[in-house]
């Protein structure tokens, strides 16, 4: 399967919005400058606002108007699944605030998708966790039929389809109402999967060198030490850099040099 267009999410949190530029850009380095980037943008901003037409620069915006019942940040969360919904071509969901590292590694995870499965890149992160039998949210793909069938199969407008994501199943952790501490959009993802029937036409694609909860092939904001040579030559499959990434621009140079994302252009204050 091909993929080129990504859907993503930010409100108005710094830790997220600030990714907008280095994100879209790098995306486009890696899967082709003619990807389409999707950004669903919750926020009441106006559009002539000076951030709103910053993040214009670098995708195709949709704007959302916050919904006074969902906490921002998990209609944030949840808003990627809509856009996925509404593709007129496959896709694949990211995280706003991550880098793609090995492009040949995503490709072949592109390449195993087939009509009628959805792709998913790191389970095996939860293998023996609380969590097994859920997979992160971040790159998983397909076609835009299938996305439908599991999100939107009644068709919902937005507000509607939200609203609905209102019980859960297997965590307690599924229902939009929930503080945000204490909801995962993979374990709504995991029971909307659930609710179609599809569990056995997930195609999983393992993350190498995984421990609980993480990768020793992932450069991560939760234990910021990697090795440049390594970097080079393709081990490191991505990245969850640090945040917000306006305040860590030292750190993350050699990082950002590497992906050729050059600070002035792609900042956003």
């Amino acid at each position: 399967m091909k993929i080129e267009k990504f859907v993503t999410a930010t409100d108005d949190n710094d830790l997220y919005y600030q990714f907008c530029g280095f994100t879209s850009q790098n995306m486009k380095n890696k899967f082709g400058q003619n990807c389409e980037i999707v950004i669903a943008y919750i926020t009441d901003r106006d559009e002539s606002d000076e951030r709103y037409k910053r993040i214009c620069e670098f995708a195709t915006v949709v704007k959302i108007d916050p919904i006074p019942e969902i906490e921002i940040g998990i209609q944030a969360k949840v808003s990627r699944l809509w856009l996925a919904s509404q593709s007129d071509s496959p896709c694949a969901i990211i995280d706003v605030d991550w880098f793609a590292l090995n492009k040949d590694f995503f490709l072949n995870c592109f390449d195993k998708c087939k009509e009628g499965t959805l792709g998913a890149i790191g389970s095996n992160a939860f293998s023996g966790t609380r969590d097994e039998g859920k997979f992160p949210m971040n790159m998983v793909h397909g076609h835009n039929e299938t996305f439908k069938k599991i999100i939107n199969p009644k068709n919902l407008q937005y507000k509607d389809l939200l609203l609905s994501w209102n019980c859960n199943r297997f965590d307690g952790k599924e229902n939009v109402f929930n503080h945000f501490n204490k909801f995962s959009d993979e374990s709504l993802l995991r029971k909307l999967v659930h609710d179609c029937g599809m569990e056995n036409q997930i195609i999983h694609n393992h993350m190498p060198s995984h421990r609980p909860y993480g990768f020793s092939s992932r450069i991560d904001r939760f234990n910021w030490n990697y090795d440049l040579e390594k970097m080079r030559s393709g081990y490191y499959i991505d990245s969850q850099p640090l945040r917000p990434i306006n305040d860590n621009l030292g750190t993350l140079s050699p990082l950002l040099e590497y992906l050729n994302l050059e600070v002035d252009k792609y900042y956003i204050k």
